[in-house]
């Protein structure tokens, strides 16, 4: 690592940290507790000596002297001093910290060891004259990194679990905060770095160099921070790559090394994913840290050419419970770096955000609405203005009358004059109504003119807040490969099979609620592709391939939807199999007529297999269904495509996220739905159909466009509007072309109303679960309007597969499933355990103590419970107890997993009623063979 980047990594940690520095020295000025009381102040000690230690490794001898300085300085601030002593003292360790900064911050520039020696003369300590030289002395030491010296005396770390301790409760949450947002990114580089020099036949120059740049960064930020399993493994690890950067010694010792450099970063990889609260933390660090010691001890013995140690065993030891989980969620940062939201605070805001937006759009029809009924009234008006004219002009017509029958003498009544001033009264009376009313219209017209503009101004501030917070939880795809990778290499080793994985498009962006339901589903099919794909090395070759299996995962955006490929070079699915397997099921018919993709789509069917017993992990079709169930719960689609012997290829197209939607709006029999426009092509008026003979002399309806005809189907029998649509009603309809699996289809409706932006809505878990229909929104009036996905309706009304049969399998798949409650108060161990059973094909329901655990056994039929022994409220035992005294569940089987492995807590547990006592750490062989040993016993 370059000294200036160590230096500047340095610089930045500690001024994260000087905010609550500088308040605890506040405390001494203003306060006169002794420090030992003073929470604040043992912080600031503990920050002020990491800091110093790290500054040290970096050769910075000056800094590190005065702040072990200050921290004497500190210490001296017990003894009963006055105010002004203790102010005094305040002041100068501010000055100090702002020292040491800028020495940071300008390397050894001049002016910055000027500043720490007069910082040293002005200590309130009065240091005497021998210590002044020693620290003047350090001042002329020109700042550069240690050879290794430092970790001279290191080689006896203790392999003790406190030395890969992950616990974060007493770390800065800034400092962790910047750690764990660059970490995975370096983690992810050291690991292709370590791959490409192992696969390659010439080493790059420089690319061991950027492999120890990152483990020894990572190796100063644990030790800052005061994680001890990530500083100790990280410094192992360069010493490793140190040796390996040297070029000397044997190649297959260098391979070696190589190997357990890579696990150790896997190691560190799945650290770093359980400090930010997204996976279990790794059971085998402690094994990773005594085999890179082994690894340093050999090197400085001379003795690394002739190490030829195993494998490091990364799969028999359970991940131990996680010793931070509660700590992990309270890291949080000053919003002047950066703030650590979870997910699901930004999808509660992103809902807030897109309810207050569909209001505002609401509000603004309405306003609409009432602006369009002002204008009729206006026209009423006008109307009721023309009649007072024609009333005023036969009043005076009417006076012309009367005085031309004055003048001839005539007789007449005088009061008629009187009955004529009346009515000419009356008639200015209420056309003078009228033009008030009138003005008074105009004035509200204005205004609710003004009211529209003002609310569009504020419709397209919330627009923009919505879209910023639907960007905001757009993540990177290569926040997921490390955990990917690692799967792919744990799969590979437990089957002996040497499989590489190859990513690419690692920036695109997706939802993060996105990508978290697509993480399992991953997961799954890397698994199958290593399990069920990838042939061994032995079948590899007589084939012709290479000895080592290859994954491959590519990442897109495409519009408004990511689509996500993975291939690997296996052996295909066979589809002759999977057909016949489908006959024999019922599936399909005998004579059905398939594409060969459409054969291979069938392993998507629930509980579907070629092998002959089907079990709960037998057979590539099971545990696909899962997968393609998330796709539809994502509104995504699922494709598979297999050649024989050249691999498999799975594709997934999922939304970038959810919220805005631009889509167009049609009638079908006397409902609105709307189409989003990613789906549609274009839009034909009616009379654009016309009716033709088709295949089998049957008669169709078809539309042209672009110079292609397309048979036209009715949108209105899709979605079960309606049982029949005539071809003259369809001629007679417009047409929307939308896209599909397999091509363009044309779609009858009544009638285009509009095309609009909806604010989206999920529907809820019945309604999603109807085949094409995808999110809602509201109306106009305020009614649902919902969105629907024509690719979906088009695979269910092209579904050849036999419904009932399909509802045998499923039903069949659903028997065979078992349900385990898993009872544990620690996240990450909960989640451990789930994995490990869901791996072995369970279903799993998780409960956070006793008291949940006994709501949820009232809520799900529970075939096992595997429960910690010590949790609040209620514990295993107390658990155990109250599920043995109802009938209903006295003998469910129960497996205690705890680390105390007296006899005692033993036998407890067997009064209890438990049936089995694991012990940690365990073995996920051990975990799933007790479990299926006391279900046969129940049987």
């Amino acid at each position: 690592m370059k000294l200036s980047e160590l230096i500047e990594l340095l610089a930045t940690e500690y001024q994260a940290g000087l905010p609550a520095v500088r308040a605890a020295f506040e405390s001494i000025a203003s306060s006169r507790a002794v420090v030992s009381d003073d929470a604040a102040l043992d912080d600031a000690i503990e920050f002020i000596e990491r800091t110093r230690v790290a500054i040290e490794m970096a050769g910075l001898a000056a800094a590190s002297k005065l702040l072990a300085h200050s921290i004497d300085v500190i210490a001296s601030c017990d003894t009963a001093l006055s105010r002004d002593d203790r102010s005094l003292r305040a002041a100068w360790l501010s000055q100090t910290i702002d020292a040491v900064d800028a020495y940071l911050a300008n390397g050894a520039a001049v002016e910055s060891v000027e500043l720490l020696y007069a910082q040293a003369l002005s200590s309130p300590l009065e240091p005497d004259s021998e210590w002044l030289d020693a620290f003047a002395a350090t001042l002329t030491i020109e700042p550069s990194l240690s050879d290794g010296d430092d970790d001279a005396g290191a080689l006896d770390i203790e392999i003790t679990e406190a030395n890969v301790s992950l616990d974060v409760r007493n770390a800065d949450p800034e400092l962790l905060s910047a750690m764990l947002a660059d970490a995975p990114r370096q983690l992810d580089r050291l690991h292709r770095d370590l791959l490409e020099i192992e696969s390659a036949e010439v080493r790059v120059n420089g690319q061991l160099a950027e492999a120890q740049r990152v483990a020894h960064t990572l190796k100063g930020s644990g030790n800052i921070i005061g994680i001890p399993g990530v500083a100790n493994i990280a410094h192992r690890l360069e010493d490793v790559l140190i040796w390996l950067d040297g070029g000397e010694g044997d190649p297959a010792a260098h391979a070696l090394a190589l190997r357990d450099a890579r696990v150790a970063t896997d190691s560190l990889s799945q650290a770093v994913a359980h400090l930010n609260g997204d996976e279990a933390p790794p059971g085998y660090l402690l094994a990773v840290l005594e085999r890179m010691q082994a690894w340093a001890t050999a090197i400085e013995q001379d003795e690394a050419d002739y190490f030829s140690p195993p494998p490091i065993e990364t799969t028999s030891t359970a991940p131990v419970a996680a010793d931070s989980a509660d700590a992990i969620g309270e890291v949080r940062v000053s919003d002047a770096v950066t703030l650590r939201v979870s997910s699901e605070r930004i999808g509660e805001l992103v809902m807030r955000a897109g309810e207050s937006l569909a209001g505002a759009q609401r509000v603004a029809r309405t306003l609409r609405r009432i602006d369009a009924r002002l204008s009729q009234a206006d026209e009423q008006r006008r109307l009721l203005r023309q009649k007072l004219e024609e009333l005023q002009r036969l009043i005076d017509r009417q006076v012309v009358v009367l005085e031309e029958r004055r003048n001839a003498n005539e007789q007449f009544d005088p009061l008629e004059f009187d009955r004529y001033d009346s009515l000419h009264i009356l008639s200015r009376t209420l056309s003078e109504a009228v033009q008030d009313q009138d003005d008074l219209a105009r004035e509200a017209q204005q205004d609710l003119r003004d009211t529209l503009l003002a609310l569009r101004e504020d419709e397209r501030g919330l627009r923009e807040q919505h879209r910023t917070l639907l960007e905001s939880r757009l993540v990177p795809f290569a926040s997921l490969i490390s955990r990917l990778r690692r799967s792919v290499e744990q799969t590979a080793n437990e089957l002996d099979k040497p499989v590489r994985l190859s990513i690419r498009g690692e920036q695109t962006t997706i939802d993060s609620s996105v990508l978290g339901q697509l993480t399992e589903p991953l997961l799954h099919i890397l698994r199958n592709a290593v399990d069920h794909g990838i042939e061994d090395s032995a079948e590899r070759m007589l084939r012709g391939k290479s000895a080592s299996g290859e994954i491959f995962i590519e990442c897109q955006r495409e519009g408004a939807h990511v689509v996500i490929s993975c291939r690997d070079d296996g052996r295909g699915i066979d589809a002759e199999r999977v057909r016949e397997k489908a006959v024999a099921e019922g599936l399909i018919s005998y004579n059905a007529e398939l594409t060969r993709d459409e054969v291979i789509e069938l392993v998507l069917q629930r509980g579907f297999s070629t092998k002959a017993d089907v079990s709960q992990v037998s057979g590539r079709g099971i545990g696909m269904d899962v997968v393609a169930e998330r796709m539809r719960a994502l509104k995504g689609a699922l494709s598979i495509r297999s050649e024989p012997g050249a691999g498999t290829e799975i594709l997934m197209r999922v939304p970038v996220t959810a919220g805005l939607a631009q889509s167009l709006v049609v009638d079908v029999a006397n409902e609105r739905v709307a189409i989003a426009s990613d789906h549609v092509i274009t839009a034909l008026p009616p009379g654009s159909c016309e009716i033709a003979v088709g295949p089998d002399s049957q008669i169709v309806v078809e539309c042209e466009f672009a110079g292609v005809r397309y048979p036209v189907l009715s949108l209105a029998e899709w979605l079960g509007f309606s049982d029949h649509v005539s071809p003259d009603e369809r001629t007679k309809n417009a047409v929307v072309l939308a896209h599909s699996d397999r091509g363009p289809i044309a779609l009858s409706v009544d009638r285009v109303v509009d095309v609009r932006e909806f604010v989206l809505q999920n529907v809820g878990s019945i309604l999603s679960k109807i085949p094409g229909l995808s999110v809602g929104s509201i109306g106009d009036v305020g009614t649902p309007i919902f969105l629907i996905d024509p690719a979906a309706l088009a695979r269910k009304a092209e579904s050849k597969v036999t419904l009932s049969a399909a509802i045998r399998l499923r039903q069949r798949a659903e028997a065979e499933r078992v349900r385990i409650l898993v009872v544990d108060d620690a996240l990450s161990a909960r989640r451990a355990l789930r994995q490990s059973f869901e791996n072995s094909g369970f279903e799993v329901v998780m409960a956070a103590d006793g008291f949940e655990a006994l709501e949820a056994l009232r809520r799900h039929p529970i075939a096992l419970i595997a429960t910690d022994l010590e949790m609040p409220n209620l514990n295993g035992v107390e658990l155990a107890r109250r599920v043995r005294e109802v009938p209903a569940w006295s003998l469910l089987p129960i497996i205690m997993i705890t680390s105390r492995s007296g006899e005692r807590h033993r036998a407890v547990a067997d009064a209890a009623g438990v049936d089995g006592y694991l012990t940690k750490p365990f073995s996920d062989a051990l975990l799933i063979e007790t479990a299926k040993s006391l279900l046969q016993q129940r049987v």
